[in-house]
């Protein structure tokens, strides 16, 4: 969260993102043009630092957009989750359950498959 911040601070994030949003009129396709980058981003940092330093940007865009924000909040947040679901490090639970297979195998019990960082991918995606 902290580095969310400090990227948001500086301005770093708006910039990259004007140029990936865009400023299409058409909602569905504004949305597409949200949902796709973020999912992809969110597999590589964190769900919830990615929604936290998106909600600001997010907000400002919808605005040069004339749209209502509510119409980019559950897609922002849905996409970050899909991203998330698809790397061992796009979120907290795939970690957990992580910790707990390397748990199993340093018991003696052989869970019968081993967790890599996209054996999700093909599930969540």
């Amino acid at each position: 969260c902290v580095v969310a911040k400090s990227l948001e601070e500086a301005g770093t994030i708006e910039t990259l993102v004007r140029s990936v949003l865009g400023t299409s009129k058409n909602v569905s396709y504004a949305v597409l043009r949200l949902c796709v980058p973020l999912v992809l981003v969110s597999g590589f940092i964190n769900d919830t630092p990615t929604v936290a330093m998106m909600l600001p940007v997010v907000e400002r865009w919808a605005q040069r957009l004339g749209q209502p924000v509510s119409k980019f909040m559950i897609p922002l947040s849905f996409s970050a989750l899909l991203g998330g679901t698809c790397t061992l490090i796009g979120t907290s639970t795939n970690l957990v359950l992580q910790g707990l297979i390397d748990k199993d195998i340093r018991d003696g019990n052989d869970p019968g498959f081993e967790l890599e960082f996209f054996t999700m991918t093909p599930v969540a995606g």
